[in-house]
């Protein structure tokens, strides 16, 4: 009997342990459930966090990639537009310039002067709007060790009257010539050509008349070659580049011009702007 209770104890004992032990597996189940749901959601809360961060630094790549184009796009199309501006005023006739150089080549050669000349110089005026730039001509620059000048060239042919009445040169310009709008600086050329009469026949229509031309304050040569000086020294300023004094000079440089203008007496240097025409005129102002 004693020996029957002990085995039942036993029996007893032995559920009792394992269902303590199945209690302790399942609450231990339990917890790695638990444990694996929350590195689940960190996991997909890290990732959800990876991928946000990944398109956020997608989309700021690609915003910066086209501002860059857009930017890139500007600058190609502020060069096409300077490309075209130069294009433009890259049409002087040359056949003026070959003239004057020459004259002026001459000139200095005859009195040993050694330097530059550059003709036909163009370059960007400083301080130009960048969608609208401005090209500055210039007909020549010339550098020499002793001075710096800049030569307006005007091949205007028969008479020119730079500065001064043509009535003080002859009364009989008075019946042809207004003077009244004539201020301190222009310049008139009054000469012989054609001008084309749409009217007529075109077998009659080119005559040879009387032309006045006439160029008053800022479309005169004098003023024109101020300006000029005034944009280069702008330009070396803006690049940082020391400048020189420019001289300024006015030269008519076509063989059958007559060049009327009043007396120019000795200044300091590079305080007024001389009025030339011919070889020999050149050669006494340099």
């Amino acid at each position: 009997m004693t020996e029957r209770w002990i085995l039942w104890f036993v029996i007893a004992v032995l559920l009792v342990a394992v269902v303590v032990m199945s209690m302790l597996f399942v609450r231990r189940l339990r917890v790695m459930d638990r444990t694996a749901a929350v590195r689940t959601r960190e996991r997909d809360q890290h990732f959800a966090e990876l991928t946000e961060q990944h398109s956020r630094e997608r989309e700021h790549t690609v915003e910066e990639h086209r501002r860059q184009l857009a930017a890139l796009e500007e600058e190609h199309q502020g060069a096409v537009q300077r490309a075209d501006a130069f294009r433009l005023a890259a049409s002087p006739p040359i056949k003026e310039d070959l003239v004057s150089r020459a004259l002026i080549l001459d000139s200095c050669r005859s009195l040993g002067l050694h330097g530059v000349l550059a003709t036909n110089v163009q370059f960007l005026a400083a301080g130009g709007h960048p969608d609208k730039p401005f090209v500055a001509q210039l007909d020549h620059v010339l550098l020499t060790d002793s001075f710096a000048m800049i030569i307006e060239n005007k091949y205007w042919k028969q008479l020119v009257f730079d500065g001064r009445l043509p009535s003080t040169v002859s009364p009989a310009f008075g019946p042809i010539l207004d003077e009244k709008p004539l201020e301190k600086s222009f310049a008139v050329q009054v000469c012989t050509g054609r001008r084309r009469d749409q009217n007529r026949p075109s077998s009659n229509s080119d005559e040879d008349e009387l032309l006045v031309r006439t160029h008053t304050n800022d479309s005169s040569p004098r003023s024109q070659v101020r300006r000029h000086a005034v944009q280069l020294k702008d330009r070396l300023v803006a690049d940082d580049i020391r400048r020189p004094w420019f001289w300024t000079c006015v030269l008519y440089s076509h063989p059958r011009v007559e060049l009327h203008v009043e007396p120019q007496p000795p200044v300091p240097e590079g305080k007024a702007t001389r009025v030339l025409s011919g070889a020999a005129a050149l050669r006494s102002h340099l």
